[in-house]
């Protein structure tokens, strides 16, 4: 049976409402600057379209500060992004980041929600129906 992370969820509602973009940090960065060199990166983003939007670090390479953290977007430059409050450590080399419309917390809250009101509707039991052979009752 198929699992769906929470991830997967956010990363799927961001994709629906909005833009979505992951990347991989890379280059120098402070608490309040993020930095992509990547040819994915910041360079494909427009400044307009990103601005305002939120920024969340999904992982770091040690898993500390600051993994799941996320600040909205102040400006975009060519490889760097600065957020208007400064995380509580400075991501490193590696650590993965998203792009939302809209904070995490609040899309986490509607995906919850959603999940609630459609839970009678889309509900199947797991029912074990195996055959037990040759044993006697």
């Amino acid at each position: 049976m198929a699992t769906t992370t929470l991830n997967t969820l956010l990363e799927r509602l961001a994709r629906n409402t909005g833009s979505y973009h992951k990347g991989i940090a890379s280059g120098t960065h402070s608490t309040t600057t993020l930095e992509d060199n990547s040819p994915d990166g910041f360079n494909s983003r427009s400044d307009k379209r990103t601005a305002g939007k939120w920024t969340r670090i999904i992982t770091t390479t040690d898993a500390a500060a600051p993994q799941g953290e996320a600040r909205k977007i102040a400006s975009i430059s060519t490889t760097t992004e600065t957020v208007d409050t400064a995380f509580s450590a400075v991501p490193t080399n590696g650590d993965v980041y998203e792009h939302l419309p809209y904070h995490p917390d609040d899309m986490i809250d509607a995906i919850h929600e959603a999940l609630r009101q459609s839970f009678p509707d889309i509900y199947v039991p797991l029912i074990d129906e195996t055959l037990k052979v040759d044993e006697l009752l």
